[in-house]
């Protein structure tokens, strides 16, 4: 069964951490020395900042990189092998063709309410069939169709969610939670690199506190 290494991504708030606290002692031994003018200063300083925005543009690179290597990874398992060009061709006949029935009958709804309730019993009757296609081609569809109805039904796809959950085989169900973790986590890695850029460029490197993984806080002991 694959495994997801988040390790890196991981780290990377820790890392953010570090390095604001590693430059305090040499921005505040620079504004100490009384062999430089202001302006002096005030370009050492600059410098400093460069190194630790470079730094942390670098950490940025990193966190995008491994995002997407954990992306790529999960929706390989999860969407399976790619068909051969004709196969594909007759996937797509067979979309269109289900996609109409199902959309003739969607379209009879004529209120919201009812036509969500129809949703519902579609997906629960195709999960109770182990029709995996079909639910796939709901998940694909059905956003513009409801933009379309002006439906606005997050639920739906929560629906979507618990119907598939049976039909996964566990390598599937792996790579589904490897991406609500990488949901839940990146924004937050995210904000502590933000933070630390913030910090950096406001010349304040004193953060108190950074967004860690799995809503954790990191303290900074300064």
């Amino acid at each position: 069964m694959a495994t997801f290494d988040f390790s890196t991504l991981q780290g990377i708030p820790e890392q953010v951490g570090n390095l604001l606290f590693g430059v305090y002692p040499t921005y505040t031994e620079i504004e100490l020395n009384s062999a430089l003018t202001r302006e002096g200063k005030n370009q050492a300083h600059d410098q400093l900042i460069g190194k630790v925005i470079a730094e942390l543009d670098r950490l940025q690179q990193v966190a995008e990189s491994e995002a997407e290597r954990i992306q790529k990874q999960a929706e390989k398992i999860l969407n399976g092998a790619q068909p051969d060009p004709q196969t594909a061709v007759l996937n797509e006949l067979k979309a269109q063709r289900a996609w109409g029935r199902i959309r003739r009958k969607l379209d009879a709804f004529s209120e919201p309410s009812s036509l969500l309730r129809g949703i519902e019993d579609l997906i629960d009757q195709t999960a109770r069939n182990g029709d995996r296609f079909t639910l796939a081609l709901l998940r694909e569809e059905l956003p513009d169709y409801l933009a379309a109805r002006r439906v606005n039904a997050p639920q739906v796809f929560d629906w979507l969610d618990q119907a598939e959950v049976p039909l996964l085989t566990p390598e599937q169900r792996e790579a589904r939670k490897a991406l609500a973790v990488l949901e839940e986590n990146y924004p937050r890695v995210q904000a502590a690199i933000d933070m630390g850029r913030r910090a950096a460029q406001m010349k304040s490197f004193k953060v108190a506190a950074l967004p860690g993984w799995d809503d954790q806080t990191l303290h900074l002991n300064w």
